[in-house]
This record gives structure tokens, C-alpha cells and sequence, in this order.
């Protein structure tokens, strides 16, 4: 076990292929998404749902923050930009869009909260930001 890590995942989801090759995404409360290449009908692309993830973690952690300085700012929507590098199969940029209406008053608390979103309590920016590693394995269902 590397050090630092918790002893089990927290997180799981399951991907799984058809004999027609649709790919479907389940986790363990029954949600589902369809993923597909671009042009896929009803389908996000698998970068498309590496934004949507960072998105869905700073739109939760920004009422969770917003809520607890008792000054919600519900509703609000965020948009998530990714640019591609030239050349190579990776995402370069994200840019993260918060568009919140909030007075003069609470512009100071709403920035703090997307800042600690950023740089504290989303998971999903500060793994992007920061290395993680990637293992890939081939598992036998014949062997287990």
C-alpha cells in the first residue's frame, strides 16, 4: 500500500461495454451516464465528464461554503472550458466560469468560497493540480 492512502477506495464506478460497443458508466447508487466519442447521440465524451466532474465538485463545495457563511447564493451555473494540447492527448487548460449574481456585499465571501473550492475542499481540482498516480491492469474474470 503507498503511504498516505486510505486503506480501501472510497470511490468506485463501473464501465461497461457492450457487444455493440455502447459504453455505459454505473455507480453505486444506480446512477448512470452513456460515454462516447464526439458526436455520440445522448452521450458525453470522457473529457466532457472530466469537466463535468470539476464543475459538479465546485458548484457542491460552493453551497456547501456559501451555506454555511449563512449567505447562499443558490442558483447559479458554472461553465468549464478545457483546451487540448497541441500534438498531444491531454487536456492543458481548464478554466472554471462561476457565474453567481451576488451584490457588493457578499462579492468578498463568494470569491473566498470559490478560492477554498479551488484550492482546499474539491477534490476533483486538486487531484487535477496536483499529481496523482494511474495504475491500469488488466483483471481476469478467470482468475480471480
Amino acid at each position: 500500500m503507498t503511504a498516505g492512502l486510505e486503506p480501501e477506495p472510497r470511490d468506485t464506478v463501473h464501465v461497461s461495454v457492450d457487444a455493440d460497443g455502447a459504453v455505459e458508466a454505473r455507480n453505486a447508487a444506480g446512477a448512470g451516464v452513456r460515454i462516447g466519442p464526439p458526436g455520440t447521440p445522448e452521450a458525453f465524451t470522457p473529457v466532457e465528464l472530466l469537466l463535468l466532474a470539476l464543475g459538479g465538485c465546485g458548484a457542491i463545495d460552493v453551497v456547501n461554503i456559501t451555506t454555511k457563511q449563512r449567505r447562499p447564493v443558490v442558483p447559479f451555473e458554472i461553465e468549464v472550458r478545457g483546451w487540448r494540447a497541441v500534438g498531444e492527448h491531454r487536456v492543458a487548460r481548464v478554466r472554471v466560469d462561476y457565474w453567481i449574481d451576488v451584490g457588493d456585499e457578499c462579492e468578498a465571501n463568494v470569491r473566498r468560497a470559490i478560492e477554498l473550492t479551488a484550492e482546499t475542499y474539491c477534490t476533483v481540482s486538486r487531484t487535477l493540480v496536483h499529481e496523482t498516480e494511474v495504475v491500469h491492469e488488466l483483471a481476469r474474470r478467470d482468475q480471480d
